[in-house]
């Protein structure tokens, strides 16, 4: 799983001169993204496809948090029935699947950045043009530096995810 690090920009020069700079850090041109409204010319930038445009990754995390409340109150039915049938078996089972679910879902929202595209909807709309950059976690701060100190006029939009294999 990689992490999205968000910056918007007032000017294509501005995003085009930070794109440069990190090709020169090494970040493969291809996990550069840009997204503005569609009067902004985006020419020579690397575009954002229709699954990071549409902000899949914010769909999918939506379902995965339905999935694990649809799972936890599974197991509660089940620690229920097992009270009313004395299967002890069957409550620690149940007991398990709900600890293992809040456990689960404690270290997605404690660990895992959850910035998503409807955050920049307001800025995009006024011109300005969204750059996303998906590094390993551990280059994180040092691709921050790099965009913050060279380049005042980025906003820093903050973190989130995203996973590589999916496009997303």
């Amino acid at each position: 799983m990689l992490r999205r690090l968000f910056y918007l920009f007032p000017k294509k020069s501005q995003v085009q001169a930070v794109v440069d700079e990190l090709k020169k850090k090494n970040i493969d041109y291809g996990r550069m993204h840009t997204l503005a409204k569609d009067d902004v010319d985006l020419d020579g930038l690397p575009l954002a496809t229709a699954r990071q445009s549409s902000d899949f990754g914010a769909k999918l995390e939506s379902w995965f948090w339905g999935m694990n409340l649809l799972i936890f109150f599974i197991a509660l039915v089940l620690i229920l029935f097992a009270a009313f049938t004395e299967s002890w078996y069957l409550m620690i089972l149940g007991l398990f699947v709900a600890t293992a679910n809040i456990l689960l879902g404690n270290y997605f929202v404690s660990k895992i950045p959850s910035v998503h595209l409807d955050q920049f909807r307001g800025a995009l709309s006024h011109g300005e043009i969204l750059l996303m950059v998906d590094v390993p976690h551990w280059r994180v701060r040092e691709i921050d530096k790099v965009v913050t100190r060279h380049h005042p006029e980025a906003y820093p939009g903050g973190v989130g995810w995203t996973i590589e294999a999916l496009h997303i």
